[in-house]
């Protein structure tokens, strides 16, 4: 992950190619040797610690905001840095839901948080037999304090997942990755909100 998002290329999205966007948020994607990469960078009004908080604490929410997740759970943590996590999205149509086990964990290097996740197999979780298991090769991001606003938080997500099979097309799955990725960002901005709401 740090390599990734220290490249220039990455700073400047050169050579990425624009996917997804909803006006305030842009999703890109490059090629890399890992498969395909996509990232985003947005801000959020909220300081580095509790943006951080907010994104990585509640991820079991993300089955309220998002109608393709079937379920999720953290399965187990491992330290305060790091946990293990499983979530399915539901089928649509004629493409089977998939499944994904991750081993997530983050560090603060400065006035940055990296996180990273990756997929593993673990003989106590055992395959959903009604779904498939896809791999997610490297997700996460860069959390970063706002450069000329230490109120404010610079975040560069990024994902590269492999679904696993020849049912979902290209474009479907290019859309859907960046989906998910906004979805995750509009979450966090309206859970900040709400606690900007009550703490007033």
């Amino acid at each position: 992950m740090m390599e990734l998002v220290n490249n220039p290329d990455f700073e400047d999205r050169d050579g990425w190619k624009r996917k997804n966007a909803n006006g305030k948020d842009v999703v890109y994607s490059k090629r890399y040797a890992m498969g395909k990469v996509f990232t985003m960078r947005t801000e959020f009004d909220f300081p580095l610690q509790q943006a951080f908080a907010e994104h990585w604490e509640n991820f079991t929410d993300i089955i309220h905001f998002n109608k393709n997740i079937s379920d999720v759970k953290v399965i187990a943590e491992l330290a305060t840095n790091s946990d293990v996590v499983y979530y399915a999205l539901k089928d649509v149509a004629v493409v089977k839901g998939r499944e994904f086990l991750t081993c997530r964990t983050f560090k603060r290097i400065g006035n940055e948080i990296m996180e990273a996740a990756r997929s593993f197999d673990l003989e106590d979780v055992p395959r959903n037999p009604l779904k498939i298991r896809g791999e997610v090769v490297l997700a996460g991001g860069r959390f970063r304090m706002h450069p000329k606003d230490c109120t404010r938080t610079v975040v560069d997500y990024v994902m590269c997942v492999d679904f696993n099979g020849p049912d979902i097309p290209k474009m479907i799955m290019d859309a859907t990755i960046g989906m998910f990725i906004m979805q995750d960002a509009q979450y966090t901005r309206r859970q900040i909100e709400k606690l900007k709401l009550e703490a007033t």
